[in-house]
């Protein structure tokens, strides 16, 4: 369907979607590339920020100017509300990167860390609830599938690290932040190639709901997401038309 004949709630809620993966495709390309932000005036460590105001911006402008009612309002609330601590949190990982030896710093950037999976799973959660508004069969249980994997593939083993690391500095003395890198190094590959899992089923999951919604027409899209307030235009606009 052509985005010229989409409702305006559909037009925003896609772009919202783009938005949203294009930063978090910006966002995981400078995480497996920390080398890219080095420039010959030096090297610019906060640079991914830029990614994550363009998420905050995405969730806030976008995703949250849209009068939806039921859970799907919740839901952009919840998401919402794990945005505004990832934007809070997302320096602290470049300012521990400067300072490793600050116990502080990593743990707020681990706190950061966890905002960002739990974004991702609030994330999940929006796109199951649209998707379980538009009928379609398949897609709702894999943005369920997507839930569960930032939980068992992401959250679980990054807390196993840091677990370990907390023991270590608990049980041995001289033990400073500066170690964690060192036991991040010593961890096994296939724990980190799984933390990148559900970037990647989230970002596949966002394509196809923007399509899902494209395809709704307009009508039907504002009883999707409980805005009543275009119904009646939507109407109006079909019998002009007609």
């Amino acid at each position: 369907m052509d985005i010229k004949h989409c409702s305006e709630t559909q037009v925003q809620f896609v772009r919202g979607l783009d938005a949203l993966a294009y930063s978090l495709l910006a966002f995981g390309l400078l995480f497996l590339h920390p080398d890219l932000p080095v420039t010959p005036l030096g090297e610019t460590g906060t640079v991914y920020v830029f990614p994550v105001l363009g998420i905050g911006g995405a969730v806030f402008v976008l995703l949250g100017g849209i009068r939806a009612g039921g859970d799907l309002a919740q839901r952009i609330w919840r998401l919402r509300l794990a945005t505004l601590f990832l934007v809070a949190l997302s320096p602290f990982p470049s300012w521990w990167v400067r300072a490793p030896a600050n116990f502080y710093l990593l743990l707020m950037g681990f706190c950061a860390i966890l905002s960002f999976l739990w974004f991702l799973m609030e994330l999940g959660g929006v796109l199951r609830e649209a998707l379980l508004r538009c009928e379609v069969p398949r897609l709702p249980f894999e943005a369920a599938v997507c839930q569960q994997s930032v939980i068992y593939l992401s959250i679980l083993p990054l807390l196993s690290v840091y677990a370990m690391f907390v023991v270590w500095y608990a049980t041995t003395p001289g033990v400073m932040g500066l170690d964690f890198e060192r036991l991040w190094f010593y961890t096994p590959r296939f724990l980190k190639v799984t933390m990148a899992v559900p970037p990647l089923l989230i970002l596949r999951l966002l394509w196809q709901t923007r399509k899902v919604v494209l395809q709704s027409p307009a009508y039907r899209w504002q009883v999707i997401v409980g805005a009543e307030h275009e119904i009646e235009e939507t109407v109006a606009d079909v019998a002009s038309s007609d």
